[in-house]
């Protein structure tokens, strides 16, 4: 999970960032690794949502529901 939480805050700019972080991670072993990202993606939106939500941040959250509604 630390790595999708760090991949989450890279934009499409980022790529470089994003291949230098995962070579540096090493070999992930787990089949399917790029599907299970994408499901901690959807954990982080739904996290951010819940503490924009909590902390009265609501003009964040369309974009946010957007994004969720989008992964779907």
């Amino acid at each position: 999970m630390d790595i999708a939480k760090a991949l989450y805050y890279f934009t499409p700019k980022d790529a470089p960032k994003r291949e230098g972080l995962l070579a540096g991670y090493g070999k992930i072993e787990r089949p399917d690794w790029q599907e299970t990202l994408r499901l901690y993606r959807l954990y982080c939106t739904l996290e951010l949502w819940c503490w924009m939500a909590q902390i009265g941040k609501h003009e964040a959250l369309a974009d946010l529901t957007r994004e969720l509604a989008n992964a779907a």
